[in-house]
């Protein structure tokens, strides 16, 4: 759930981008987003995502356009997040970058 359905915030489509973001953060890692802080209680949720500076934790073992993808999608501040217009043109994306097996980088 994105930052602001918790604090009441303007609802549009930033909502769904932090959405997508989490989705591929989970598919791409096999993790939980936020499952780093173990099981919570509904107040705990809503302080840790509507209340709290964090954000959800992204993997450094990810590519460094993965990572830099994730970072634009988990911005807490729903107008600093990057638009679908300005994520569909990320590096991340290009067919013409190639991505090993779950954007991990090997070596």
């Amino acid at each position: 759930m994105a930052p602001e359905l918790i604090g009441g915030g303007l609802v549009d489509f930033a909502v769904d981008i932090w959405a997508f973001g989490c989705s591929v953060l989970e598919m791409l890692t096999g993790k939980t987003v936020w499952g780093e802080h173990g099981d919570l209680v509904h107040d705990d949720w809503v302080d840790l995502i509507g209340h709290s500076d964090l954000t959800p934790q992204i993997s450094t073992r990810l590519s460094a356009e993965a990572q830099d993808f994730l970072m634009r999608c988990l911005v807490k501040e729903p107008g600093s997040r990057w638009s679908i217009g300005e994520l569909v043109d990320h590096l991340f994306l290009c067919s013409d970058v190639e991505f090993s097996h779950n954007g991990f980088v090997y070596d």
